[in-house]
């Protein structure tokens, strides 16, 4: 029985060891036959000269494509891996880059597009090969990228739709230097580009980038990133050199007055760097951190602190809602991480980072350095933020006691002598709770007081999480997609209006850590059920979605309300306790009949995506031949195409659209429509002066139908023949009627009012 499992691993390793022969000499075929693979080129990369293009061909199927050596100028195995293919090299794309148009090989080259504008032009290996067949001049493609116009797009063009053109800069006045380290993807190398703000391009600023690994494709990525924007330029670091070398020698490169310090997870926006920059216009001041918040919009750092008898650095503040926490515009912590700027003449002469083997904490060792013997150490800016979107791979791990140990021998008379001082900052820090999580270090966190302040209103002053299904919006696009988001932020405003302290909480802080340090928690009921937490007041908004809700997601509660008159009764005899009816509502402040203006059209509106989700009412609409205005995804195919007259309207625009438009529809989720939930949308159109046609919703109040005016009959809006849709009717005094009634009645001031109210009579006080 050993011999025989011996003998099958011997077979199987003999197997693969054949097949990998097999595919090698197949690759090497190809390549050989290709008019891709650039031996010069190849060559260039691995400062060596090969006898024949046969032996580089050999070597790069071999050995260069796992190292990530290009044999071509337009093809990169790492930017293929960053959309997600895995091909092993370029012969291996090739073969099936007929049916792959979609991926690109490299940022300047776009298959699709070369194919659409040379459709005579093809191959049996696909675009790329054809486009090089097409090159007239074919070896000095390495070197002029703006050559390849005739298939080829620039990185702006490929990631965001912009030309790189739009970026000029004049390299003799940066003001600013933004050292970017560790940048492992082309991708997020323009993601850091793109954060800083693509409008604001006559911010002087550079960007110095350091390539994380010494892949050759990377670097040369990056070398196209210099060549087509000029405030960009790259560090290429040598293998084996200390993370303090490549920053000391990036500071070299630097040509700004003042350096920005960012880690590739970072992104900070134009404005944040100008507000963090002007407070350096005061001499006195050596150094300045903007606020740093995770994705999901909770703080990961507001400085660093030193808790303990080892020199441990600890981010400040870390999980706790920068609402939560009530920090004033600026105050001075003892150290910091990066991000943080400083003026370059500042920098202490010699070696400016440690140079040594440590690559941890020297970001906290320089701070130190810098403000040894300040009152005050590092000034932090809370209205300049800036995202951590991926862990530094240089946070050090709890247990290394050797790292301790040289940093307590190199910082024995920099670190402050209290952990944290309380002249230094006017957050409450007398006391401290201790836990252990994030890198696992101890993080400090605020404690809740215990007597609760009251508003002038006579209101308490509490602590609100107002949580929400909506996912962390600080990476996305399109970050307010969610209707939850808007609803949500609108009740926060509110509140605040009242004297609370509120933050909203994404579905990723559910469980956020800080949670002990919240009076109530407010749940918009979604997809999601609520966490309870036992030291606060829970309470349960219902607004969707009332099929997904069970009796446990309520009976924790104190507090539980349902958009729904139907639903709160039916559920209230059901489960054993008080839900109370609160429909949803609108914000005054953006929809109302003084926004919305005085220009009238035609057009039957709708807004609202298609994807993923039944919405027959309006494709009804549509076969009846009503013409229509639509805002939204997904709506190719469903309705004619005329119709569809963009994806997208802004919050704030929505007023004048709905104020304007001769009608505005409005559909429900089916369980919605039958559970008698009226969408918020009915509010938002008639406070706007607007006049909604829904579907037909089953147990709404008849008075709240009359008073808003709402109707059900699609034919109404219909001519005499098909697609004629009659002209505008008004009446005004009736529509400003029906917006005062819901902007006396239905907003989130008053539903605010109604919940405080009620949390008050909970507590008691």
């Amino acid at each position: 029985m050993v011999v025989s499992k011996s003998l099958k691993g011997i077979f199987r390793r003999l197997n693969r060891r054949i097949l990998y022969i097999a595919d090698s000499v197949r690759d090497i075929s190809l390549l050989t036959r290709t008019n891709c693979f650039f031996q010069e080129y190849y060559e260039s990369q691995l400062e060596r000269r090969f006898k024949s293009r046969f032996l580089a061909i050999c070597h790069y199927t071999i050995r260069g494509a796992k190292a990530g050596v290009m044999p071509c100028p337009l093809y990169s195995g790492l930017w293929l891996a960053e959309q997600g293919s895995t091909f092993r090299n370029m012969a291996d794309y090739l073969r099936q880059a007929n049916t792959l148009d979609e991926l690109s090989p490299h940022p300047l080259f776009s298959p699709k597009k070369f194919r659409e504008r040379n459709p005579r032009t093809s191959s049996s290996l696909g675009q790329l090969e054809g486009f090089m067949a097409s090159v007239t001049n074919s070896t000095r493609l390495p070197y002029l990228p703006e050559s390849l116009a005739s298939g080829c797009l620039t990185f702006g063009e490929l990631l965001k739709g912009e030309r790189a053109a739009n970026y000029s800069g004049n390299n003799s006045s940066y003001q600013i230097s933004v050292i970017v380290d560790d940048i492992s993807s082309v991708t997020r190398a323009m993601e850091v580009v793109y954060s800083i703000d693509r409008r604001a391009i006559e911010l002087p600023y550079e960007l110095v980038l350091i390539p994380s690994t010494g892949r050759k494709d990377i670097f040369q990525l990056l070398k196209y990133l210099e060549s087509v924007y000029p405030m960009i330029s790259v560090y290429r670091r040598s293998p084996g050199e200390s993370r303090g070398r490549v920053l000391n020698k990036a500071v070299e490169l630097a040509q700004g007055s003042r350096l920005l310090f960012l880690h590739t997870g970072h992104r900070i926006s134009a404005a944040s760097i100008e507000k963090v920059s002007s407070i350096l216009n005061s001499p006195e001041i050596r150094m300045v951190q903007p606020l740093v918040v995770d994705r999901t919009g909770l703080i990961s750092s507001a400085g660093v602190v030193f808790p303990g008898i080892d020199p441990v650095p600890v981010p400040w503040l870390r999980g706790i809602s920068p609402e939560t926490a009530e920090m004033p515009d600026k105050f001075s912590v003892p150290a910091a991480q990066f991000p943080y700027i400083l003026r370059k003449m500042d920098l202490p002469s010699g070696q400016v980072f440690n140079e040594e083997s440590h690559a941890k904490w020297i970001d906290v060792d320089l701070a130190l350095r810098m403000t040894a013997g300040l009152d005050g150490a590092i000034n932090l800016l809370t209205t300049a933020r800036a995202v951590r979107v991926m862990k530094s791979p240089h946070e050090p791990l709890p247990d290394q006691e050797s790292l301790c140990s040289h940093y307590r021998t190199a910082w024995k008379n920099l670190l402050p002598s209290e952990r944290m001082s309380s002249s230094s900052t006017p957050l409450r820090t007398q006391e401290f709770r201790e836990n252990s999580f994030g890198i696992g270090v101890p993080e400090l966190q605020m404690i809740k007081p215990e007597d609760l302040e009251f508003t002038e209103s006579g209101f308490p002053r509490l602590r609100w999480s107002i949580k929400t299904s909506a996912p962390a919006t600080l990476e996305s696009n399109d970050p307010y997609k969610w209707g939850d988001t808007y609803f949500a932020l609108s009740l926060r405003e509110a509140l605040i209006r009242l004297g609370q302290v509120v933050t909203v909480d994404c579905l990723e802080n559910k469980n956020k850590a800080s949670s002990h340090l919240d009076d109530v928690v407010l749940n918009i009921q979604g997809y999601e059920a609520i966490v309870p937490v036992n030291t606060a007041v829970n309470v349960t908004w219902v607004i969707s979605h009332p099929e997904l809700v069970v009796r446990e997601d309520l009976a924790h509660c104190q507090l539980a309300y349902a958009a729904s008159d139907y639903w709160a009764e039916i559920k209230s005899k059901d489960w054993g306790f008080t839900i109370s009816p609160l429909l949803q509502c609108t914000d005054q402040y953006i929809f109302n009949t003084s926004k919305a203006g005085d220009e009238q059209t035609s057009d039957v509106v709708f807004v609202g995506n298609a994807e993923n989700r039944d919405r027959n009412f309006i494709e009804k609409a549509a076969g009846m031949g009503l013409e229509m205005a639509i805002y939204g995804k997904g709506w190719s195919g469903r309705v004619p195409q005329r119709m569809i007259r963009g994806e997208h309207v802004a919050n704030g625009d929505l007023c004048t659209l709905y104020g304007s438009a001769r009608a505005t529809l409005n559909d429900h989720w089916p369980e919605m429509r039958e559970q008698g939930f009226l969408s918020n949308r009915a509010f938002d159109v008639v406070a706007s002066g607007g006049k909604v046609i829904s579907d037909l919703i089953a147990s709404v109040p008849e008075k709240l139908l009359a008073d808003m005016e709402i109707e059900f009959d699609l034919s109404s809006l219909l001519g005499s023949g098909p697609g004629v849709t009659p002209a505008r009717v008004e009446n005004p005094g009736k529509k400003l009627t029906s917006a005062g009634y819901v902007l006396t009645n239905h907003t989130f001031d008053v539903r605010a009012r109604k919940i405080l109210d009620d949390v008050k009579s909970v507590l008691g006080s």
